[in-house]
């Protein structure tokens, strides 16, 4: 995900939100690498400021590997609730997201799916924001993934990097290898 966003411009968004799964680590200190990495590459001393203000956010896990199927609506109602919270504007980040980009599994169609209720809830200020990508992974080259075929009609853009997809789903649209 984080080699899709390598050439963002940072300061064309503001307030940034990473959202993690609880217990993963190694995510969260790869997105703080990310920034520090963003914040080197295009900002001047100068500019250090204008970069504007990141989080590394932790959510319930939607579900964990080899969690029995019988107490899975349990943990993504908790992690839906979470995500719902993190979206919504906050102290630290006044505004709600313009745009969410995921590519899944599992917490990304959590995130997706509380943009969706936050944004059809017409929520004050909401309106024009929470749109949402899904990019389907480089290694599905014959058909969707199962976060792929639940987002395909959710999303605003689907993204595939295989021209084999771009059939799949109406909605696929072919943008060659993003990573």
């Amino acid at each position: 995900m984080l080699a899709l966003l390598r050439n963002i411009k940072i300061r064309s968004y503001q307030f940034r939100t990473y959202i993690v799964s609880s217990g993963d680590e190694f995510s969260a200190q790869k997105a703080v690498e990310f920034e520090d990495m963003l914040h080197n590459t295009w900002a001047s001393e100068t500019e250090k400021l204008e970069c504007g203000q990141y989080r590394v956010m932790e959510v319930h896990r939607a579900r964990r590997i080899h969690q029995s199927l019988r107490t899975t609506p349990w943990t993504s109602m908790k992690c839906l609730w979470d995500c719902m919270n993190i979206l919504q504007p906050s102290d630290g980040f006044p505004l709600w997201p313009d745009l969410i980009i995921t590519n899944g599994p599992g917490t990304g169609v959590i995130v997706v799916l509380a943009a969706v209720l936050l944004k059809y809830a017409g929520l004050r200020g909401s309106h024009g924001k929470l749109r949402t990508i899904y990019v389907e992974s480089w290694a599905r080259v014959k058909g969707l993934s199962l976060s792929g075929k639940i987002l395909l009609r959710m999303v605003d853009r689907f993204l595939v990097q295989w021209a084999s997809l771009q059939r799949v789903g109406r909605r696929a649209e072919y943008r060659g290898v993003l990573v």
